[in-house]
C-alpha cells in the first residue's frame, strides 16, 4: 500500500508570508518502515532527540542551540545523512506553491471557487498529483493513503479537502483511501515531510541570487524527484495564469479570449 505524508508551508493569514504551500512525499508502507528504523537509528547515533524539526536546525535554536550544532561539519553530516534516509524510500516528492498577491488578483467569482482560501487549490493540486503518481507504483493500482501533519488551523481544511476529492474525482474511491492526523514524534515520515516544506518555502521566501542553484537540500529533493517520475508533475507554481487556467470554465476563457464578457 502507498502512503503519502504531507505538510505545509506558508500562512495566508499571515500579512507577512507571500505564499501558500502544501507538499508532500508518496511511498510504500514497506519503505516508510525502512525510513523509520533509520531515521531513529541517526538520531540516536547523533544524540539528537525527537521530533526533528528543520526550522529549530536551520535557526541552530533548541536542541540545536549548543555549541556542537555550531560547527558546520557536524550540520553537513547529519543533512546527509536525514535526506539519504529520504532517498532510500524511493519516494516521490510533490509541492505547490500559490503566490498570495497572485490569488488576491482574482476575481471575486473564481477566489470563491476555491473557498477564496488559496490553500484548497495547493492541497488539491498535491493530492491530485501524489494520487497519480502512487496509481503507477502497483498494478492493479493501491489507494493511497494521507497522513497530514497536525497543525490545528489546517487540520480541519485538509481533511474536507481530501474527502471532498475523494467523493468527486472519477477514481477517487479507487486511487484514495484514508487520511489521517499525524504528530512527528510519532510518525517520522513526517519529518522527512516537514524538512521537504521547509526547504521548498525557504526558497520561496528567500529566493537564492541563481534561482537554477538551490540550497542543497531542496537540490536533493529535485534529484530524487527527476529520477523517479510515474508521469505526475513534482511541482506546480499556481501562479495567477495557472490558476486562471484552472480554475475558469472553457466558456469563460472563450470569453476571455474574445474580449466579450460571460453574458455576451
Amino acid at each position: 500500500m502507498a502512503r503519502a505524508y504531507a505538510d505545509e508551508t506558508g500562512d495566508y493569514q499571515d500579512p507577512d508570508s507571500r505564499f501558500v504551500g502544501i507538499v508532500g512525499i508518496v511511498a510504500s508502507a514497506q519503505k516508510w518502515e525502512a525510513f523509520d528504523a533509520e531515521r531513529r537509528h541517526v538520531c540516536r547515533d547523533e544524540a539528537i532527540e525527537l521530533p526533528f524539526h528543520s526550522v529549530d536546525f536551520a535557526n541552530r535554536r533548541k536542541q540545536f542551540g549548543d555549541k556542537r550544532w555550531s560547527e558546520d561539519h557536524h550540520r553537513r553530516r547529519l543533512m546527509m545523512r536525514l535526506t539519504a534516509a529520504i532517498a532510500k524510500t524511493e519516494g516521490f516528492p510533490v509541492g505547490a506553491i500559490v503566490p498570495k498577491a497572485d490569488f488576491d488578483s482574482l476575481p471575486q467569482l473564481l477566489r470563491e471557487r476555491t473557498r477564496d482560501d488559496p490553500y484548497f487549490f495547493a492541497f488539491q493540486r498535491v493530492t491530485r498529483e501524489m494520487t497519480m503518481a502512487a496509481g503507477l507504483m502497483a498494478y492493479p493500482p493501491d489507494p493511497v493513503s494521507m497522513t497530514f501533519a497536525r497543525k490545528d488551523k489546517y487540520v480541519g481544511k485538509a481533511k474536507e479537502c481530501w474527502n471532498a476529492i475523494k467523493l468527486h474525482h472519477p477514481l477517487g474511491g479507487v486511487l484514495m483511501g484514508d487520511f489521517s492526523v499525524g504528530e512527528q514524534s510519532d510518525d517520522t515520515p513526517l519529518q522527512a515531510a516537514d524538512l521537504w516544506s521547509y526547504e521548498l518555502g525557504r526558497h520561496f521566501r528567500r529566493p537564492p541570487l541563481d534561482p537554477t542553484k538551490p540550497r542543497w537540500p531542496l537540490g536533493e529533493f529535485v534529484r530524487q524527484a527527476s529520477q523517479r517520475n510515474n508521469g505526475h508533475q513534482f511541482f506546480t507554481l499556481c501562479d495567477r495564469e495557472f490558476l486562471l487556467k484552472m480554475l475558469m470554465t472553457p466558456e469563460e476563457i472563450e470569453h476571455s479570449v474574445s474580449g466579450r464578457s460571460p453574458d455576451g
